[in-house]
């Protein structure tokens, strides 16, 4: 039944997103610590050149002056992308460890997708082949046959209800699925431009600061970016939940789900 089947096809792309996400977090991490170490060299020989006593003749009067206030940017640089780097990180960190639960939720919707409703299934077709009626004449069979209907219905009830709360599971580990993935292909995302700027800060002179300042402000614009788009991720989550309801009318459960 679809039911069983849907989580059980998304388990193995779920588990493969927590370790996507997983890697990036250590990745990101590592890749950002190099790269502060990368700047802070470049900015030590930037201030070497200019405290070095080199002769400036024939460069314009103002190239000192440059490098100096690119020293400056490229700090506060730094300290701009610090803190977007750790919401990123916490964003990471908080996905891959609420893994667990969602894993517990798929088994959930298997549960109940596949060895719940064949059970109650299951109960409906003793109910129709239970009993030798074949003799039975009157108000009694009449009686007996109105109960078995009964009960037919009420066991078709359960299972198309118990069916549903498969398929909520089903759609809540989905959404967490998708959600994992953005993080942890975002997270690779930042580590590729966070290595490729440590490559471009480690091969610089100090004269060169100005233009790495310039590529250094694009990367802190494109971190601010992905935090943004964190939060839309986030709120997309959790619109998403909220808006999907069980059989009965109970909405939203468990809030404790979501990442």
């Amino acid at each position: 039944m679809s039911a069983a089947a849907h989580p059980m096809a998304m388990l193995g792309a779920f588990r493969e997103a927590a370790d996507l996400a997983q890697e990036a977090l250590t990745k990101v991490r590592d890749a950002w610590a190099r790269l502060v170490d990368a700047v802070r060299d470049l900015t030590l020989r930037a201030r070497q050149l200019l405290d070095g006593g080199v002769v400036w003749s024939g460069l314009p009067r103002q190239f000192p002056e440059e490098i100096d206030r690119a020293i400056g940017a490229l700090d506060g640089l730094v300290a701009r992308i610090g803190p977007l780097v750790g919401a990123v990180a916490e964003a990471l960190t908080g996905a891959v460890g609420n893994a667990v639960p969602v894993l517990t939720l798929f088994d959930t919707a298997i549960t109940y997708g596949h060895d719940i409703v064949h059970q109650i299934s299951g109960v409906a077709a003793d109910l129709v082949a239970g009993g030798d009626r074949d003799e039975w004449e009157g108000p009694a069979r009449r009686n007996y046959e109105a109960r078995v209907r009964e009960q037919i219905g009420a066991a078709e009830s359960v299972a198309a209800e118990v069916e549903a709360i498969a398929r909520w599971l089903s759609e809540i580990g989905a959404h967490n699925t998708a959600y994992l993935t953005n993080l942890g292909h975002l997270g690779a995302d930042l580590t590729s431009r966070f290595v490729a700027a440590t490559v471009e800060a480690g091969a610089a002179a100090g004269s060169d600061a100005p233009r790495f300042a310039a590529s250094l402000g694009r990367l802190a614009d494109a971190a601010d970016n992905a935090v943004g788009r964190i939060a839309g991720w986030a709120r997309d989550l959790q619109n998403g939940l909220t808006s999907r309801t069980l059989a009965g009318g109970l909405d939203s459960w468990p809030s404790a789900a979501t990442f």
